[in-house]
């Protein structure tokens, strides 16, 4: 079995990937598989106590809770950033875009016939390239081609063969 070499992180290696695990598998009962991740931790530490070659030792136990603790805490940032990421990705098409498909500006050279607008997401300023299709003037398509900050915002779209 594969091992850290320290009783505790071992504990705690154990226990946050049974948190991520878990919270992968049962998105919506994260407190549920919380609980039973802990309960099971010192359900391991009381039967340990029974055992005559081995001992329960309560620092196990807290090592499985800082395991919980920071996996849940790794969980959330993935979901906060899944959110983001869905938002930008479908819903400020619709509410920015569809309602207005020419509020971008339409670029010029290689990036010809992409409109690019610029907003704020979360105080943090955010750039929305798409294509309008089958035509600029009257378009009934809008392609989303990117949505991100300024950093490399350009770079990329003109890598993504658009």
């Amino acid at each position: 079995m594969p091992t850290t070499g320290w009783d505790k992180s071992n504990h705690f290696l154990a226990f946050f990937v049974m948190t991520l695990l878990g919270g992968v598998a049962y998105p919506g009962r994260t407190a549920l598989v919380l609980t039973g991740l802990l309960a099971y931790g010192a359900l391991i530490e009381v039967l340990q106590s029974f055992t005559p070659s081995r001992s329960a030792a309560w620092g196990d136990l807290l090592a499985d809770a800082v395991g919980l603790l920071l996996g849940w805490m790794v969980l959330q940032l993935v979901r906060m950033q899944a959110q983001i990421v869905d938002l930008k990705r479908s819903d400020i098409t619709q509410m920015v875009v569809a309602n207005n498909p020419h509020i971008g500006e339409e670029k010029k050279g290689d990036l010809a016939g992409v409109f690019v607008h610029k907003f704020k997401l979360n105080n943090q300023e955010t750039l929305l390239g798409y294509k309008l299709e089958p035509d600029k003037v009257k378009p009934t398509k809008i392609i989303l081609l990117s949505v991100g900050t300024p950093e490399n915002f350009y770079t990329d779209l003109k890598k993504s063969n658009f």
